[in-house]
Protein backbone atom coordinates (compact mmCIF):
# COMPACT_ATOMS: atom_id res chain seq x y z
CA UNK A 1 0.00 0.00 0.00
CA UNK A 2 1.36 3.57 -0.81
CA UNK A 3 0.82 6.40 2.22
CA UNK A 4 -0.51 8.68 -0.36
CA UNK A 5 -2.36 12.04 0.69
CA UNK A 6 -4.25 12.18 -2.54
CA UNK A 7 -7.34 10.25 -1.80
CA UNK A 8 -11.20 10.67 -2.10
CA UNK A 9 -13.95 10.13 -0.42
CA UNK A 10 -17.53 10.43 -2.14
CA UNK A 11 -20.73 9.64 0.00
CA UNK A 12 -24.02 9.43 -1.63
CA UNK A 13 -27.49 10.61 0.65
CA UNK A 14 -30.72 9.47 -1.29
CA UNK A 15 -32.94 6.57 -0.35
CA UNK A 16 -36.13 5.24 -1.78
CA UNK A 17 -36.37 7.94 -4.55
CA UNK A 18 -35.57 10.89 -1.78
CA UNK A 19 -32.26 12.41 -2.82
CA UNK A 20 -30.82 14.74 0.37
CA UNK A 21 -29.66 17.80 -1.06
CA UNK A 22 -27.94 20.86 0.39
CA UNK A 23 -26.80 19.25 3.76
CA UNK A 24 -23.37 20.30 5.40
CA UNK A 25 -21.46 16.99 5.74
CA UNK A 26 -18.60 17.19 8.43
CA UNK A 27 -15.59 15.08 7.91
CA UNK A 28 -12.96 14.45 10.67
CA UNK A 29 -9.35 12.69 10.40
CA UNK A 30 -9.46 10.05 13.29
CA UNK A 31 -6.22 7.72 12.58
CA UNK A 32 -3.33 7.83 9.96
CA UNK A 33 -2.31 4.21 8.80
CA UNK A 34 1.54 3.30 9.56
CA UNK A 35 3.83 1.72 7.09
CA UNK A 36 3.43 -1.63 8.79
CA UNK A 37 -0.09 -0.52 7.78
CA UNK A 38 -1.72 -0.70 11.60
CA UNK A 39 -3.94 2.32 12.36
CA UNK A 40 -2.42 5.38 15.15
CA UNK A 41 -4.86 8.06 16.17
CA UNK A 42 -3.82 11.36 14.91
CA UNK A 43 -4.39 15.19 15.35
CA UNK A 44 -7.27 16.34 18.32
CA UNK A 45 -7.99 12.39 19.04
CA UNK A 46 -4.27 11.44 19.68
CA UNK A 47 -5.22 11.62 23.65
CA UNK A 48 -8.44 9.98 23.75
CA UNK A 49 -8.90 6.24 25.14
CA UNK A 50 -9.95 4.83 21.65
CA UNK A 51 -8.74 1.43 20.61
CA UNK A 52 -8.47 1.74 16.59
CA UNK A 53 -5.99 -1.38 16.26
CA UNK A 54 -7.94 -4.73 16.35
CA UNK A 55 -11.22 -3.53 15.65
CA UNK A 56 -12.58 -6.35 12.92
CA UNK A 57 -16.37 -6.65 13.01
CA UNK A 58 -19.25 -4.15 12.12
CA UNK A 59 -20.71 -3.55 15.75
CA UNK A 60 -17.26 -2.85 16.83
CA UNK A 61 -16.90 -0.06 14.43
CA UNK A 62 -20.03 1.19 15.10
CA UNK A 63 -19.73 1.32 18.81
CA UNK A 64 -16.58 3.40 17.79
CA UNK A 65 -18.49 5.99 15.64
CA UNK A 66 -20.78 6.61 18.51
CA UNK A 67 -18.13 6.76 20.96
CA UNK A 68 -16.07 9.57 19.10
CA UNK A 69 -19.34 11.42 18.03
CA UNK A 70 -19.67 12.02 21.89
CA UNK A 71 -16.32 13.16 22.18
CA UNK A 72 -16.86 15.53 19.59
CA UNK A 73 -19.69 17.08 21.25
CA UNK A 74 -18.02 17.26 24.52
CA UNK A 75 -15.58 19.03 23.46
CA UNK A 76 -16.47 20.66 20.51
CA UNK A 77 -13.76 18.98 17.98
CA UNK A 78 -13.48 21.15 14.93
CA UNK A 79 -14.18 18.92 11.76
CA UNK A 80 -11.35 18.90 9.15
CA UNK A 81 -13.44 19.20 6.22
CA UNK A 82 -17.28 20.35 5.83
CA UNK A 83 -19.25 20.55 2.37
CA UNK A 84 -22.34 20.25 1.32
CA UNK A 85 -24.30 17.80 -0.89
CA UNK A 86 -25.28 18.40 -4.64
CA UNK A 87 -28.03 18.09 -6.38
CA UNK A 88 -27.98 14.55 -6.69
CA UNK A 89 -26.59 13.90 -3.02
CA UNK A 90 -23.71 13.27 -3.19
CA UNK A 91 -20.77 14.70 -0.98
CA UNK A 92 -16.92 14.98 -1.96
CA UNK A 93 -13.98 14.74 0.13
CA UNK A 94 -10.39 14.89 -1.81
CA UNK A 95 -6.79 15.51 -0.73
CA UNK A 96 -6.99 13.00 2.10
CA UNK A 97 -4.25 11.07 3.69
CA UNK A 98 -4.46 7.32 4.18
CA UNK A 99 -6.14 6.46 7.65
CA UNK A 100 -9.51 6.27 8.85
CA UNK A 101 -11.99 9.63 9.16
CA UNK A 102 -15.99 9.91 10.77
CA UNK A 103 -18.46 11.43 8.61
CA UNK A 104 -20.87 13.30 9.93
CA UNK A 105 -24.86 11.98 10.42
CA UNK A 106 -27.40 13.90 8.62
CA UNK A 107 -30.81 14.02 10.43
CA UNK A 108 -33.86 16.29 9.04
CA UNK A 109 -37.61 16.66 9.57
CA UNK A 110 -39.97 16.52 6.85
CA UNK A 111 -43.84 16.19 8.00
CA UNK A 112 -43.20 14.95 11.33
CA UNK A 113 -40.89 12.69 10.26
CA UNK A 114 -36.81 11.86 10.52
CA UNK A 115 -35.21 11.35 7.79
CA UNK A 116 -31.47 10.06 9.39
CA UNK A 117 -28.24 8.54 8.23
CA UNK A 118 -25.91 7.53 10.83
CA UNK A 119 -22.69 8.95 10.99
CA UNK A 120 -20.00 5.96 10.23
CA UNK A 121 -15.90 5.66 9.96
CA UNK A 122 -14.72 5.28 6.19
CA UNK A 123 -10.69 3.79 6.17
CA UNK A 124 -8.78 5.36 3.16
CA UNK A 125 -8.22 3.56 1.15
CA UNK A 126 -10.51 0.24 0.68
CA UNK A 127 -9.71 -2.31 -0.26
CA UNK A 128 -11.76 -3.93 -3.84
CA UNK A 129 -13.41 -7.44 -4.52
CA UNK A 130 -9.91 -8.48 -5.99
CA UNK A 131 -7.37 -7.86 -3.06
CA UNK A 132 -6.57 -4.63 -4.77
CA UNK A 133 -5.75 -1.00 -2.42
CA UNK A 134 -8.00 1.88 -4.24
CA UNK A 135 -7.34 5.13 -3.14
CA UNK A 136 -10.70 6.74 -4.12
CA UNK A 137 -13.63 5.49 -1.93
CA UNK A 138 -17.17 5.82 -2.47
CA UNK A 139 -19.97 5.05 0.08
CA UNK A 140 -23.57 4.80 -0.05
CA UNK A 141 -24.99 4.87 3.91
CA UNK A 142 -28.88 3.47 5.03
CA UNK A 143 -31.51 5.79 5.33
CA UNK A 144 -33.71 5.05 8.33
CA UNK A 145 -36.78 7.08 9.57
CA UNK A 146 -38.17 7.91 12.72
CA UNK A 147 -41.63 9.07 13.89
CA UNK A 148 -41.00 10.40 17.07
CA UNK A 149 -43.33 8.59 19.97
CA UNK A 150 -44.31 11.95 21.55
CA UNK A 151 -45.27 9.30 25.05
CA UNK A 152 -41.92 9.05 27.67
CA UNK A 153 -39.56 6.84 26.60
CA UNK A 154 -36.69 4.64 29.21
CA UNK A 155 -33.40 5.29 27.94
CA UNK A 156 -30.24 3.80 29.20
CA UNK A 157 -26.25 4.25 29.96
CA UNK A 158 -24.25 0.99 31.12
CA UNK A 159 -20.69 0.67 31.60
CA UNK A 160 -19.43 -2.31 30.29
CA UNK A 161 -16.05 -3.28 31.36
CA UNK A 162 -13.87 -5.37 28.88
CA UNK A 163 -11.35 -6.60 31.78
CA UNK A 164 -10.65 -9.96 34.28
CA UNK A 165 -12.71 -7.95 36.84
CA UNK A 166 -9.55 -7.01 38.91
CA UNK A 167 -8.33 -3.85 39.64
CA UNK A 168 -11.11 -1.60 38.77
CA UNK A 169 -12.07 1.68 40.19
CA UNK A 170 -14.91 2.47 42.22
CA UNK A 171 -16.86 4.58 40.21
CA UNK A 172 -17.36 6.44 36.36
CA UNK A 173 -18.79 9.91 35.41
CA UNK A 174 -20.91 10.12 32.65
CA UNK A 175 -22.41 12.75 30.78
CA UNK A 176 -25.45 12.48 29.48
CA UNK A 177 -26.49 14.66 26.89
CA UNK A 178 -29.62 15.76 24.47
CA UNK A 179 -28.87 17.01 21.38
CA UNK A 180 -25.25 17.64 22.06
CA UNK A 181 -26.27 20.25 25.34
CA UNK A 182 -25.30 18.45 28.65
CA UNK A 183 -28.53 17.67 31.08
CA UNK A 184 -26.41 15.87 34.05
CA UNK A 185 -23.27 13.98 34.83
CA UNK A 186 -23.92 10.83 36.32
CA UNK A 187 -21.86 8.36 38.80
CA UNK A 188 -21.74 4.50 37.29
CA UNK A 189 -20.95 1.83 39.93
CA UNK A 190 -20.96 -1.31 41.21
CA UNK A 191 -24.03 -0.27 43.76
CA UNK A 192 -26.65 0.90 40.40
CA UNK A 193 -24.74 -2.47 38.58
CA UNK A 194 -22.59 -0.05 36.39
CA UNK A 195 -26.62 1.44 35.02
CA UNK A 196 -28.28 4.96 34.95
CA UNK A 197 -31.74 4.84 33.33
CA UNK A 198 -33.82 7.64 32.69
CA UNK A 199 -37.42 9.09 31.08
CA UNK A 200 -38.17 11.76 28.88
CA UNK A 201 -40.66 12.50 26.02
CA UNK A 202 -40.11 10.94 22.48
CA UNK A 203 -39.89 14.09 20.70
CA UNK A 204 -36.82 13.68 18.35
CA UNK A 205 -33.87 14.70 20.26
CA UNK A 206 -30.74 12.92 19.92
CA UNK A 207 -29.47 11.70 23.61
CA UNK A 208 -25.87 10.58 23.63
CA UNK A 209 -23.44 9.26 26.62
CA UNK A 210 -19.74 9.85 27.21
CA UNK A 211 -17.56 8.53 29.93
CA UNK A 212 -14.90 11.17 30.73
CA UNK A 213 -12.09 10.77 33.17
CA UNK A 214 -11.71 7.66 31.37
CA UNK A 215 -9.46 5.27 33.91
CA UNK A 216 -6.06 4.54 32.99
CA UNK A 217 -5.52 1.11 30.84
CA UNK A 218 -8.77 1.08 29.40
CA UNK A 219 -10.81 2.68 26.39
CA UNK A 220 -14.24 3.72 26.03
CA UNK A 221 -16.42 2.02 24.13
CA UNK A 222 -20.22 2.58 24.26
CA UNK A 223 -23.72 2.94 22.08
CA UNK A 224 -24.76 -1.12 22.66
CA UNK A 225 -27.86 -1.20 23.77
CA UNK A 226 -28.11 -3.89 26.37
CA UNK A 227 -31.07 -6.43 27.60
CA UNK A 228 -29.89 -6.37 31.59
CA UNK A 229 -27.06 -7.98 33.51
CA UNK A 230 -25.85 -11.32 34.08
CA UNK A 231 -24.38 -11.91 37.17
CA UNK A 232 -22.71 -15.01 39.42
CA UNK A 233 -22.82 -14.13 42.61
CA UNK A 234 -20.29 -16.92 44.03
CA UNK A 235 -17.80 -15.69 41.51
CA UNK A 236 -18.20 -11.80 42.02
CA UNK A 237 -18.86 -11.85 38.10
CA UNK A 238 -21.30 -9.11 36.41
CA UNK A 239 -22.01 -9.01 32.64
CA UNK A 240 -24.15 -6.54 30.50
CA UNK A 241 -25.92 -9.02 27.66
CA UNK A 242 -26.42 -7.13 24.59
CA UNK A 243 -29.23 -6.85 22.84
CA UNK A 244 -28.85 -7.94 19.08
CA UNK A 245 -25.74 -11.20 18.63
CA UNK A 246 -23.45 -10.23 15.89
CA UNK A 247 -23.63 -13.18 13.99
CA UNK A 248 -20.54 -11.89 11.53
CA UNK A 249 -18.47 -12.37 15.15
CA UNK A 250 -18.98 -12.94 18.52
CA UNK A 251 -19.37 -9.91 20.38
CA UNK A 252 -16.73 -8.74 22.86
CA UNK A 253 -19.46 -8.98 25.82
CA UNK A 254 -22.34 -11.69 25.89
CA UNK A 255 -25.61 -11.13 23.24
CA UNK A 256 -29.07 -12.50 23.27
CA UNK A 257 -28.77 -15.59 20.69
CA UNK A 258 -32.67 -15.83 20.98
CA UNK A 259 -35.48 -16.10 23.11
CA UNK A 260 -36.79 -14.05 26.19
CA UNK A 261 -36.04 -13.54 30.25
CA UNK A 262 -39.60 -13.58 30.43
CA UNK A 263 -40.98 -16.63 28.92
CA UNK A 264 -37.83 -18.76 30.30
CA UNK A 265 -36.62 -18.75 26.83
CA UNK A 266 -32.78 -16.58 26.76
CA UNK A 267 -30.10 -17.97 25.25
CA UNK A 268 -26.92 -16.21 25.82
CA UNK A 269 -23.72 -16.45 23.94
CA UNK A 270 -20.08 -14.82 24.24
CA UNK A 271 -16.55 -15.54 23.91
CA UNK A 272 -13.82 -17.89 25.86
CA UNK A 273 -11.41 -14.65 26.48
CA UNK A 274 -11.32 -12.86 29.93
CA UNK A 275 -14.10 -10.25 31.01
CA UNK A 276 -16.65 -12.80 28.48
CA UNK A 277 -17.61 -16.07 29.27
CA UNK A 278 -14.29 -17.56 30.18
CA UNK A 279 -15.27 -19.33 33.48
CA UNK A 280 -18.17 -21.29 31.92
CA UNK A 281 -15.78 -24.33 31.67
CA UNK A 282 -15.79 -24.04 35.97
CA UNK A 283 -19.26 -23.73 36.33
CA UNK A 284 -21.08 -26.55 38.67
CA UNK A 285 -24.51 -28.13 38.70
CA UNK A 286 -25.98 -26.00 41.62
CA UNK A 287 -24.38 -23.28 41.16
CA UNK A 288 -26.91 -19.77 41.58
CA UNK A 289 -27.01 -17.18 38.79
CA UNK A 290 -28.96 -14.07 38.24
CA UNK A 291 -30.27 -11.98 35.22
CA UNK A 292 -31.53 -8.28 36.32
CA UNK A 293 -33.53 -6.73 33.03
CA UNK A 294 -33.46 -2.77 32.77
CA UNK A 295 -36.17 -2.15 34.79
CA UNK A 296 -34.55 -4.01 37.96
CA UNK A 297 -36.34 -7.29 37.83
CA UNK A 298 -34.45 -10.24 38.70
CA UNK A 299 -34.87 -13.60 37.97
CA UNK A 300 -32.88 -16.17 39.45
CA UNK A 301 -31.44 -19.37 38.26
CA UNK A 302 -29.25 -22.63 38.62
CA UNK A 303 -27.28 -24.80 36.97
CA UNK A 304 -28.78 -28.20 35.74
CA UNK A 305 -27.19 -29.24 33.46
CA UNK A 306 -23.51 -29.22 30.89
CA UNK A 307 -23.11 -30.02 27.32
CA UNK A 308 -20.83 -29.79 24.41
CA UNK A 309 -22.35 -29.90 21.03
CA UNK A 310 -20.84 -29.73 17.64
CA UNK A 311 -23.04 -26.69 16.61
CA UNK A 312 -24.70 -23.39 18.27
CA UNK A 313 -27.37 -23.80 15.98
CA UNK A 314 -31.32 -22.91 17.42
CA UNK A 315 -32.54 -26.32 17.66
CA UNK A 316 -29.51 -27.69 19.29
CA UNK A 317 -29.25 -24.55 21.87
CA UNK A 318 -33.54 -24.80 22.33
CA UNK A 319 -34.31 -26.72 25.55
CA UNK A 320 -37.81 -27.24 26.78
CA UNK A 321 -35.98 -27.63 30.46
CA UNK A 322 -34.08 -24.83 30.43
CA UNK A 323 -34.91 -21.46 31.74
CA UNK A 324 -31.84 -19.83 30.50
CA UNK A 325 -28.66 -21.12 28.51
CA UNK A 326 -25.00 -20.30 27.88
CA UNK A 327 -23.01 -20.98 25.34
CA UNK A 328 -19.97 -20.00 24.10
CA UNK A 329 -16.92 -21.91 21.70
CA UNK A 330 -14.03 -22.81 23.32
CA UNK A 331 -11.29 -25.35 22.00
CA UNK A 332 -13.32 -26.27 18.68
CA UNK A 333 -16.42 -27.57 20.31
CA UNK A 334 -19.23 -25.63 22.04
CA UNK A 335 -19.76 -25.75 25.52
CA UNK A 336 -23.46 -25.52 26.54
CA UNK A 337 -24.74 -24.66 30.16
CA UNK A 338 -28.60 -25.03 31.10
CA UNK A 339 -30.19 -23.35 33.90
CA UNK A 340 -33.45 -23.95 35.66
CA UNK A 341 -35.33 -21.07 37.29
CA UNK A 342 -34.93 -20.92 40.70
Amino acid sequence: MQLRSDCTLDVTYSSEGMVFAGQDIKLWHIADITEDTQYALAGSFRSYPIQVTGTSSQSEWDEMAITLNSYILADGIAADQTTKTDARGKVVFDNLTAGIYLVSSVRTEQDGKYYVFESFLAAVPGVDSEGQWVYSVSARTKMSVHTPAKGEVTYKAVKAWRDGGQDRPVSVSVEVRRDGQLQQAVALSAENNWMYTWKAVDDGSVWTVNEVNVPEGYVEIDGIDVIGLLELPGRGIKLPVSAEWDSSEQSFRPARFMGSVYDGTLIVGGRSEDGNFDFIDQLDAGEELTFTDMTGRVFRYTVHKIRHADNARAETLADSESALTLFVKKNGAFLIVRCAAA
